[in-house]
């Protein structure tokens, strides 16, 4: 830098050094370094240009925004030495100039997010806006300044409003020779009244609708009914009775904001019926005693203090000295202790003491209330103090936790959300149509958030700005980690924490005392839990789409194939040439899940998301075979055929013989399964085996189990039943071999059914392992072939009962799996039963339903036979049965269906001779 600067000097590091001196003159703290090294250090204000130009917008959230980039004055220190001696004046003008504008500029934006916030009723959120715009570089504001008494007012902040007006008449007299208009001295009366004419007063001004529950997270105004706080209120209630009867006693009501810590406590006033109620309002600026100030002035306008001493009325007075007159002050915090105390002891009536936000108390205040809970006269008085859990106290509270854990002078009340019993009492008393449980699982029972939702939706920008405030003040690592668990979901360990973030293990432990201490994210047996899934709502929102891409690809590398699927979906722009084939691996994984569980949609939505991101033949065959053979497992035959068309025209452009003999082999079951037609499928299963042959990896293993597998069902169905067992055994082995669990279920299956055929004493018992197996792997359609099947064999023992309720299990799970083929066949199954079992009523009912399911899926081979099984059993039962007569009739000139026409004609006969 010596170098550069002074090149042409004898000793440029003498120059660098006295110019580090001039300008560490300049900078002050702003400048650092030694003698190899020089660096600019601590907070600067802002981008003047970014900030200026924030002032032609007309979004508020781009005012928020510029109002945090200002922290301090401009160029703040900036002083020139030549000033002193009279030199530097046009730079001097141009600083002084350059504040002033910025801070015009900062006046500006603070008053219009200002009204935003007094819009939505957050008088706290626009309390310290509306400050700013009092600043005395700038004219006065007269209508800032009667917006400013309102909102203080509204807090309950008397001596503010009238410490604003004051100084407004000053101002205006001084410089303008004007007095405050007619509307401010009324704002100020108004302010002077109580919080509920103030509010008044600016709902009038912004025109907004009074909503469901106050917007201040202070004591709510409201009229909504309390529910869920029986036990707290019971315990508060012996707290009470202690209280009246000795010391007085504190209640700590401990929670996370909007959880109902204030309505709790205004609650419990209201029950304490007789007891004079004082309510203090902590500020978050700080001042002193500042707690106490409202409960105070209320205690002096209704009890008499004519028989306190001197010295005590002198001390009240300069507490507020526009409530009390006296002369001659000179108070101490001892007699103001003890004054206060004497006022707020009453002989005759008890006193409940509401303080809220105690995490926000001056020191002063706290050592007031200690004062409070020590003295001897306060018999009668009950303190109901809120403190969130979420913030650093402004002071240490560890004496006021000592009164209750070593003093026992009072309890903790640690009050969470309410439960979903109570929110569905509380939607039902409000008359709201909704979910309670999906209404409980998204706001944690948090009451504010609740009653948000209901009044303004879930999009409740006030909701959205409450959350925020949790989160902006935590470090740089808590907001990435929420980020990913956010996008991960909740239920995931420190390990992929660290793989999806990319932080270290230390620095993720770190963030998570952080973000448990702040109640936001909680680390559990199963992993990360969101105390809300609105915050979670509200960081995913906030994430940069950009960002957002990069943690769900690193996500989906992260995760297994079938838990990344998503994450691949949303990150595919952003994919590298390694990543296709694992992603393309994740859809295909997770349609298979879907369809074991029996989410045929969603399966095929999957199958489709491999499909459409494939780049060659061989990825595509992969996605349509595993389509089409889901397809056929539903029994969805002419679009598994559709499907296997398209694999067809691929085939020859694949190379790799697992792929292809795995195309063949799903065409062979169709054809033999659907079709029957046996000897085109055995030529597909031998080019199968053909290309397998001399291969040894496993997923030609499980190839070879496949072809043996439809080697066995074409066996079985031209009734060489022992071949067909040969085939399904080795498949089985096999697949038990490799540990795959699905397949080999279905192994069991088609060797049980073969069992079945030959009347094998092991049928029954592999039936109840495919059922262990399929309820294992959570496959709901397998559970239902299963019961199916096993039905199908006790009928052909005579075990009807047994058959029955085997069929009512599938018929469940069908119901379950919304899939109309099952649900037909189910009803079929059930009506043969009940018609051996003779219960003809029944059996007419099953096969009725049996019937629409079949007419709504135009499954014409079902139709016609249980319109043959209708006729039968109204036959039976004597019924008419001209309305089957006339239905069978279409189908007597079908040829599909010529097999039954002998059966057809001799019902017709019979059914025109009855």
């Amino acid at each position: 830098l010596a170098r550069l600067l002074w090149s042409n000097a004898s000793d440029p590091l003498n120059s660098v050094s006295a110019a580090r001196v001039t300008l560490r003159d300049l900078l002050k703290k702003q400048l650092g370094g030694d003698n190899e090294t020089l660096f600019l250090q601590g907070v600067f204000t802002c981008d003047v240009q970014e900030f200026m130009g924030s002032l032609e917008s007309t979004d508020p959230e781009i005012w928020r925004l510029a109002l945090g980039l200002h922290q301090g004055e401009f160029l703040e220190g900036v002083r020139l030495p030549e000033w002193e001696a009279g030199f530097g004046a046009d730079f001097e003008e141009w600083l002084l100039s350059w504040r002033e504008k910025l801070e015009e500029v900062r006046s500006e934006l603070a008053w219009r997010v200002a009204r935003e916030y007094l819009k939505q009723q957050q008088f706290e959120l626009a309390m310290p806006l509306l400050e700013i715009t009092q600043v005395d570089t700038q004219p006065p504001r007269e209508d800032a300044t009667r917006l400013l008494m309102l909102t203080a007012g509204s807090l309950g902040r008397e001596i503010r409003a009238q410490t604003a007006y004051q100084k407004l008449e000053r101002r205006l007299q001084d410089e303008l020779e004007l007095r405050p208009s007619e509307q401010t001295r009324l704002a100020l009366q108004q302010a002077k009244q109580n919080p509920q004419i103030c509010q008044a007063a600016l709902r009038e001004e912004f025109r907004v609708k009074h909503p469901t529950i106050s917007s201040t997270l202070g004591l709510e105004d409201t009229t909504v009914p309390l529910f869920g706080r029986e036990n707290e209120l019971q315990h508060i209630a012996l707290e009470q009775n202690l209280a009246w009867a000795g010391a007085a006693r504190l209640v700590l009501l401990i929670g996370e904001p909007g959880v109902g810590k204030s309505r709790l406590a205004q609650e419990a006033a209201r029950q304490a019926r007789g007891a004079f109620v004082l309510n203090g309002v902590t500020s978050s600026t700080g001042v002193s005693l500042g707690l106490f100030d409202a409960p105070v002035r209320r205690a002096l306008r209704t009890r008499k203090t004519e028989n306190f001493n001197r010295l005590w009325q002198q001390a009240l007075a300069a507490f507020v000295p526009d409530a009390i007159n006296a002369t001659h002050l000179d108070p101490s915090k001892e007699h103001l202790f003890a004054a206060i105390t004497a006022l707020f002891a009453h002989p005759e009536k008890p006193t409940v003491l509401l303080l809220d936000d105690l995490q926000w108390a001056d020191k002063t205040s706290l050592e007031l209330l200690l004062h409070l809970m020590h003295a001897p006269q306060t018999h009668g008085i009950l303190i109901l103090a809120t403190l969130r859990n979420t913030e650093n106290p402004r002071s240490d509270l560890k004496n006021i936790i000592e009164i209750i854990t070593r003093e026992q002078m009072g309890i903790r009340l640690e009050i969470q959300g309410i439960s979903q019993q109570a929110v569905a009492n509380l939607t039902d008393a409000l008359g709201r149509q909704t979910d309670p449980v999906k209404l409980h699982q998204k706001s944690g029972g948090n009451p504010f958030y609740i009653l948000e939702m209901l009044r303004l939706g879930a999009d409740s920008s006030q909701m959205h700005d409450l959350i925020q405030s949790r989160l902006v003040n935590l470090s740089d690592t808590s907001q990435q980690l929420l980020e990913v668990a956010a996008l991960l979901g909740n239920g995931h360990q420190l390990g992929m924490l660290r793989n999806v973030s990319g932080r270290s293990l230390e620095e993720i432990s770190q963030a998570l005392d952080e973000l448990a201490m702040t109640d936001i994210l909680h680390l559990l047996e199963d992993g990360t839990h969101f105390k809300h899934d609105l915050i979670r709502e509200v960081i995913l929102e906030q994430i940069r789409p950009a960002r957002k891409q990069i943690l769900h690809l690193r996500a989906a590398r992260a995760l297994k194939p079938n838990q990344a699927a998503n994450h691949a979906l949303l990150s595919k722009d952003a994919w590298e040439d390694t990543d296709r084939a694992k992603m393309l691996q994740c859809f295909l994984e997770t349609g298979k899940q879907h369809s074991i569980r029996g989410d045929l949609t969603t399966a095929l939505e999957w199958f489709e998301h491999a499909d459409k991101n494939s780049q060659n033949a061989t990825e595509r065959l992969q996605a349509l075979t595993e389509r089409a053979s889901t397809l056929e497992r539903y029994g969805r035959h002419d679009a598994a055929l559709e499907t296997l068309s398209k694999v067809e025209i691929l085939e020859g452009s694949v190379t790799d013989p697992v792929l292809r003999s795995g195309a063949w082999l799903a065409k062979a079951n169709l054809l033999a399964l659907k079709m029957h037609r046996l000897e085109e499928a055995q030529v597909l299963v031998s080019q199968a085996f053909t290309a397998l042959e001399g291969l040894s990896y496993s997923t030609a293993q499980l190839a070879r189990s496949d072809a043996l597998n439809i080697q066995g069902t074409i066996y079985r169905l031209e009734k060489k039943y022992l071949e067909a067992v040969t085939a399904f055994e080795a498949s089985l082995s096999i697949r038990q071999a490799l540990e795959d669990d699905a397949k080999a279920a279905t192994a069991m299956m088609n060797l049980a059914m073969t069992y079945a055929q030959i009347g094998d004493r092991r049928t029954q018992e592999l039936y109840e392992q495919c059922l262990a197996l399929y309820k294992k792997l959570e496959d709901v359609n397998g559970l239902s072939r299963t019961y199916n099947n096993l039905g199908l064999h006790y009928r052909k023992l005579g075990l009807l009962q047994k058959a029955l309720k085997s069929y009512q299990e599938s018929l469940q799970l069908n119901q379950q799996l919304l899939d109309p083929w099952a649900e037909a066949r189910a009803y079929l199954n059930l009506g043969v039963t009940h018609f051996y079992l003779r219960n003809y009523v029944e059996a007419k009912e099953h096969y009725q339903l049996a019937l629409e399911k079949a007419k709504s899926l135009q499954d014409l081979e079902n139709q016609l036979v249980t319109l043959l099984n209708l006729l039968e059993v109204s036959k039976i039962l004597e019924s008419n049965n001209s309305i089957w007569i006339e239905q069978i009739k279409p189908f007597a000139d079908n040829e599909t269906f010529i097999a039954y026409h002998s059966e057809i004609n001799s019902y017709l006969a019979q059914g025109v001779k009855t």
